[in-house]
């Protein structure tokens, strides 16, 4: 099996707030309640976008849980490739929690209908790794914080030190990593807050490109691909273990009911079932 590698387009890494305040305190609510957690991208249209923010697996969309906002467009964005714009029914401030990536340039979508709002881009990220220690006990529990730039995970680790991994821009990321000891510390304070009480480096530093890779196909001769190794998502929310998860439940399911049809549950086509289902 091969794999092919694009874009991140887990979220939206890069937002606008000074442009789309409105836009981006919206979609910071939704992902800091939640709400996008289990959802998938329920439209995909080749050459043109791919929408999320509404919809289970299931097929059963998801009330939005708060009003609609107004619409931010003529803002000095554009819906070139890889930007994030705002869902929306035909009414002009209607959108809530949905959103597309333009997976190429669609300008015509600045205008057309009174405009999309465009507030932010998927852009390369990488991941800062390390541990360090807490002066205040973490009681065995994880946390992780949304911010514009990306997700800042801490995971804990024996006694009273926590293992981090802290999502930047690349050009960010890069800039920290180098900085000494100190002067890296200084920037994750304002991040991770104080609610462990004084923190210190106690491991090494590494980074880790983030992208998401994707096989080729998902099926083969009698062979089905399932989690990491069909594809590997940015280390959100715990969405790669949810999505290996799902893929079993629907590959089962798949085989299931093909067995049930008195057919051969690793027969060719039965396997492309699952492909079609499980593969964006």
């Amino acid at each position: 099996m091969s794999a092919r590698r694009r874009p991140p387009i887990t979220a939206a890494r890069s937002l606008a707030p000074d442009r789309t305040p409105i836009t981006v305190d919206n979609f910071l609510a939704y992902v800091n309640s939640a709400f996008y957690d289990g959802l998938v991208f329920h439209r995909v249209v080749k050459n043109f976008v791919i929408q999320g923010g509404g919809f289970l697996p299931s097929g059963v969309q998801r009330t939005p849980s708060f009003a609609p906002i107004a619409l931010e467009v003529g803002k000095g964005l554009s819906n070139v490739q890889w930007s994030v714009a705002m869902a929306r029914t035909d009414q002009l401030n209607s959108a809530t929690s949905q959103f597309f990536v333009n997976t190429v340039t669609n300008t015509a979508l600045d205008t057309a209908a009174g405009g999309y709002a465009v507030f932010g881009s998927v852009t390369a990220n990488t991941a800062l790794v390390t541990a360090i220690e807490h002066a205040l006990p973490h009681h065995g529990t994880a946390h992780q914080f949304f911010m514009p730039e990306g997700p800042l995970s801490i995971l804990p680790l024996p006694g009273n030190r926590s293992s981090i991994v802290w999502s930047e821009t690349s050009a960010n990321a890069a800039a920290i990593q180098a900085l000494p000891d100190a002067e890296y510390l200084a920037a994750l304070r304002p991040r991770f807050g104080d609610f462990l009480g004084d923190i210190r480096l106690v491991g090494e530093r590494f980074t880790y490109p983030l992208s998401l890779s994707l096989a080729t196909r998902f099926v083969g001769p009698r062979l089905a691909l399932v989690g990491d190794a069909a594809h590997v998502v940015h280390p959100i929310a715990g969405q790669g273990l949810n999505l290996g998860l799902r893929d079993v439940a629907a590959l089962a399911e798949v085989m299931i009911e093909a067995q049930r049809r008195g057919e051969d549950a690793g027969a060719p086509d039965v396997l492309e079932r699952y492909q079609r289902w499980r593969r964006f």
